[in-house]
């Protein structure tokens, strides 16, 4: 079966150009994510939404040698201790240690996007005592995407359920 086949089997749609205008090569990589998700999750089938496409340039493409010399996540001895991301992490949850890490690996490169990320920043800085707020609201927050991903799968239990209840609690909190 083709790429665009499969593509359009899992999503039921009749082309993947309802999603947009892919490459062969994209088309491929969609596919082959497919597959292995067909692979791997054979008693059932995760909730995934249809394929996006980035919008190219916004955000910076790094390699994998110039990560690792850039010591972005780990040392160059493999070690957390002493990469920019110890260096500056201040996230209080799983996920948004997982979002910093991400930014640090794909940095911006759209100036209205940079700008936003810093008006946002200096929103908080100035704003010390809302922040100190959201961030003991977030410390009691469970691990939610993960906990999200468990029951997607059908392998979640009532702790998910509890850390889903607990994180939306937080954020109607957060939002008052």
């Amino acid at each position: 079966a083709s790429a665009a086949g499969r593509i359009a089997r899992f999503f039921a749609v009749a082309t993947p150009d309802s999603f947009g205008t892919f490459s062969r090569a994209e088309l491929s990589a969609i596919s082959g994510a497919i597959a292995y998700v067909e692979k791997t999750q054979k008693a059932e089938r995760p909730p995934l939404s249809p394929p996006e496409r980035e919008e190219q340039g916004s955000t910076l493409f790094i390699d994998p040698a110039t990560r690792a010399n850039l010591e972005l996540l780990r040392t160059l001895s493999g070690s957390r201790e002493g990469s920019l991301l110890k260096a500056i992490d201040r996230t209080v949850t799983g996920g948004g240690a997982r979002l910093l890490a991400d930014r640090l690996m794909a940095p911006l490169t759209d100036p209205a996007a940079i700008g936003a990320r810093l008006d946002s920043v200096s929103f908080f800085r100035s704003e010390t005592r809302l922040c100190q707020a959201v961030r003991a609201s977030l410390k009691s927050v469970a691990d939610m995407p993960r906990a999200l991903s468990r029951l997607a799968l059908n392998r979640g239990g009532p702790r998910d359920l509890g850390a889903l209840r607990a994180g939306f609690d937080a954020a109607g909190t957060i939002a008052e």
